[in-house]
């Protein structure tokens, strides 16, 4: 016999007991049993922008959380960035801004953000 709990909010525990019934009464219920869903992955935070001036080798980049972290606390945000070999990380952390420098002046330049949680 199996019974499936639907609609569960994620990466929250829950305590299940059981009891039997039948035409002769109910039975004592079960110990309780605690089981934890899992968190989701977050959704990609928001596109990256440029707080302040551009200047000719350097700019400061800030961005905004994920609107949904999937039920847990973000643990590291990865910005790349886009050179001749493809993209490569140049920020991994906590925090939401990135202060971009050694820039070519005239180059054009091509940023990717992520963030990763334990969902």
């Amino acid at each position: 016999l199996t019974y499936t709990v639907t609609e569960l909010y994620r990466n929250t525990e829950y305590k299940f007991r059981l009891a039997a019934h039948n035409q002769e009464g109910q039975s004592s219920y079960s110990q309780i049993a605690t089981y934890k869903t899992k968190p989701d992955r977050p959704d990609p935070p928001a596109k990256p922008r440029i707080k302040g001036q551009i200047q000719a080798t350097q700019c400061h980049l800030v961005w905004d959380p994920p609107r949904d972290n999937g039920g847990a606390d973000i643990q590291q945000y990865h910005l790349e960035l886009e050179e001749s070999k493809g993209f490569h990380v140049i920020y991994n952390g906590l925090e939401t801004e990135y202060f971009l420098e050694q820039l070519i002046p005239g180059h054009v330049y091509s940023l990717r953000l992520s963030c990763s949680s334990i969902g």
